[in-house]
């Protein structure tokens, strides 16, 4: 039996005060093409947290409002157990 791997968790924050936005919006996170618990946002709202486990490196999508707005890799094992991510 090899050993075990177990995912390693990573908090990620996401800035989206730089869009302006002015309304309630909705934030998907994506990965491999599959949404991830959508969740819809007051306006004002300028960060955004998400709690996320994975492995190595992940590749995600991060989709406002229907739009993909940016290309994110995120290293679950870089040791550092938070993220932030400026959008666009």
């Amino acid at each position: 039996i090899g050993p075990v791997v177990t995912a390693e968790k990573k908090t990620i924050t996401i800035d989206v005060t730089d869009l302006g936005i002015t309304e309630s919006f909705t934030l998907e996170l994506w990965e491999k093409g599959e949404p991830h618990n959508p969740m819809t946002y007051e306006a004002g709202t300028t960060t955004v947290t998400i709690k996320l486990e994975g492995y190595g490196k992940e590749e995600y999508e991060i989709w406002i409002n229907e739009i993909c707005v940016k290309d994110v890799t995120i290293d679950f094992s870089d040791g550092q157990p938070t993220m932030e991510i400026k959008v666009p």
